[in-house]
């Protein structure tokens, strides 16, 4: 939208330039679904904002916290008030819960008559945000994104329609990473960050919306350096990066016949990966094909996690049950030396049954957040680590590489994983 304008044509009348005093410009909202019109398998979906809006906001020449002071607890303390904001995959449930806005309770009822005045302050400039003081806090940036769409004071369900992303859908994020502008990445940190050797400047942590543990006020953030992995906000290991940026997402499409302001906050969209139990298959075609690999039957290119090998494709299976990785190949690098070797022998992969081949990073976490616990190694070396490209460590016995151990996705020092989840990829045409 232009105000007071001045547009001028060219003398061929095939271009013109506008000039405006004021100029009011709307991003359109990032999505890593299949948005084919002719893919009808996907009725409902979610979107986030083009850029963290709060990204670096000092409060008193600090950076936002995640709770008030009095909300505050650290790994060794317990729960202050119990939220329930213990959703893998629902922000909504979540953030409502986070916001008072549902009972502390597992309901999906949302509670009615609570007043925008309570968190907003409206008389402020542009450039600050509309939250009153007690209120300026990760934990509820988001809400600042909504209105009071009718006017009336109070906090109706149709209003709530941005929410802090949970930690499944930040996870979706970096799997579709490939479709999102640079400033919506959970990782878009400049080359001259890139390159720092300063901790702040290279790292970046994003928060969910879900807790940690069941702890209501330690919420579990995503380390986007690394891509999958996750911790509790208040590690005792690098405060200073403990967790800088969120992102809100909205829900888009109908539940049920009911629009996304009105059906009930436990009801969430459909998820970007379907999983079927029985066959342990992993459907990916609600994510757009610009967010997916080709198809191979051989074993993966090894590569860091940024690459187009880290990504998915359009349905893959996971192997019943692990296999064992002998003794002399239990280390990252080691595994890996093995399998190129059978790789370039024609002998194949050592360590997998006939047909299946070393998980990715990614398809590693898919794995872990559907299947539950699990150990495997990976294809996918860090580019921060050892043998990428903006080396942090360079011992080969630091951080070289991705591993799952139980429910934890990591970077993982040179130790001993035992087993290997094999999978292989399912032709779909």
């Amino acid at each position: 939208l232009h105000i007071l304008c001045n547009s001028v044509k060219s003398l061929d009348g095939e271009s013109s330039m506008t000039g405006s005093v004021v100029t009011i410009q709307q991003s359109s909202i990032q999505c890593v679904y299949n948005t084919d019109p002719s893919y009808t398998a996907l009725q409902t979906a979610w979107g986030v904002e083009n850029a963290d809006e709060d990204a670096g906001r000092l409060v008193d020449g600090k950076y936002w916290s995640v709770y008030p002071k009095n909300h505050e607890t650290n790994e060794s303390g317990g729960n202050v008030d119990e939220r329930f904001n213990n959703d893998q995959y629902n922000g909504l449930y979540n953030s409502c819960k986070e916001w008072g806005l549902s009972p502390y309770s597992k309901t999906a009822d949302f509670t009615k008559d609570v007043r925008w005045s309570t968190y907003m302050d409206y008389e402020v400039a542009n450039s600050t945000p509309q939250l009153k003081e007690d209120y300026k806090y990760m934990r509820y940036a988001c809400m600042n994104r909504n209105r009071d769409n009718n006017g009336d004071g109070k906090i109706d369900r149709n209003e709530v329609r941005w929410y802090l992303a949970s930690i499944r859908q930040l996870v979706g994020l970096y799997v579709g990473d490939g479709l999102l502008n640079s400033k919506t990445k959970l990782y878009n940190k400049s080359a001259d960050k890139k390159n720092s050797d300063n901790t702040i400047d290279w790292q970046q942590h994003i928060v969910s919306s879900t807790n940690f543990g069941g702890n209501s006020n330690d919420p579990t953030i995503l380390w986007a350096e690394e891509g999958t992995s996750t911790s509790h906000f208040y590690h005792p290991w690098g405060s200073d990066i403990q967790g800088s940026e969120i992102r809100c997402v909205r829900n888009l499409g109908n539940i049920d016949g009911n629009s996304e302001e009105s059906y009930p906050i436990d009801k969430a969209p459909d998820d970007y990966i379907v999983y079927d139990k029985d066959s342990r298959t992993f459907t990916c075609t609600h994510l757009n094909s610009q967010a997916l690999r080709y198809y191979t039957s051989k074993e993966l290119i090894y590569s860091d996690e940024r690459s187009q090998e880290n990504r998915l494709y359009k349905k893959f299976e996971c192997y019943d049950g692990p296999s064992s990785i002998d003794a002399g190949h239990q280390y990252f690098k080691s595994y890996n030396d093995a399998v190129t070797d059978g790789m370039a022998k024609g002998t194949g992969n050592p360590f997998c049954p006939k047909g299946y081949r070393t998980p990715s990073q990614i398809e590693a976490a898919i794995m872990r957040y559907y299947m539950g616990e699990l150990t495997t190694m990976t294809r996918t070396y860090w580019s921060f680590g050892p043998y990428g490209s903006n080396k942090k460590f360079t011992d080969e016995n630091q951080k070289p590489g991705f591993v799952v151990q139980g429910t934890n996705i990591t970077v993982n020092n040179n130790s001993a994983t035992g087993s290997v989840r094999c999978v292989r990829d399912v032709r779909t045409d």
